[in-house]
C-alpha cells in the first residue's frame, strides 16, 4: 500500500513538475492578420512551446514563431515547409523539393503565383501562410536562419 502511495505521489509530483515547466518554457500569442487562415483565424490564441525543438529539430509542416528577419523585434507565426539542404521551388503555386512534386495539405495552389527558387543551406528553413495570398513569408523576406525560431505550435485556444 505504501508502495502504491509512493508510486501515485511520484507520477502525480511529474506531471505537476511538467506542467509548471511548460508554464515556464511556452508563451501564448494572439494571432493578428489572416496570413494563416483557414488553419488560425485572425485574434485566434496559440500556445508556442519555447523547448520544444530542444531534443529535437523543426520539421516540414509545423507551425512555428519566428522572429521576423528584415524587422527587429516582429515576430510572425508561419509554417515550415523547406528545410536544411533543400532545393524548393514554387512553380504555379505547385511546391516542388528536391526535384519531386509534394502535396501541400494546408494550400491550394495558385496558377497565378510568382514562381520562386531556393537552394536551402545548412539550418536556412523556408516558412509561407497558409493564405498565401495573403501571407508575408519566404517569398518576401528570403529563407530564415533556425536561431529565428522562436519555438512551435503546440496548442490552439481559439
Amino acid at each position: 500500500m505504501i508502495q502504491n502511495t509512493i508510486k501515485i505521489t511520484l507520477s502525480i509530483t511529474r506531471r505537476i513538475t511538467s506542467n509548471t515547466t511548460d508554464l515556464i518554457t511556452s508563451k501564448w500569442v494572439r494571432i493578428e492578420g489572416q496570413s494563416m487562415m483557414p488553419t488560425l483565424h485572425h485574434r485566434n490564441r496559440i500556445r508556442i512551446s519555447r523547448r520544444a525543438y530542444k531534443n529535437s529539430t523543426p520539421a516540414r509542416w509545423d507551425i512555428v514563431l519566428i522572429e521576423h528577419p528584415k524587422q527587429i523585434g516582429s515576430y510572425e507565426i508561419k509554417r515550415i515547409i523547406g528545410l536544411p539542404n533543400e532545393e524548393v521551388q514554387l512553380e504555379n503555386g505547385i511546391l516542388i523539393i528536391d526535384g519531386k512534386h509534394i502535396k501541400d495539405p494546408f494550400h491550394k495552389p495558385e496558377p497565378t503565383s510568382k514562381n520562386r527558387h531556393w537552394f536551402l543551406r545548412h539550418e536556412e528553413f523556408i516558412v509561407l501562410g497558409d493564405n498565401r495570398t495573403a501571407s508575408t513569408d519566404s517569398r518576401t523576406f528570403g529563407t530564415i536562419k533556425r536561431k529565428s525560431i522562436i519555438g512551435k505550435a503546440v496548442r490552439n485556444n481559439t
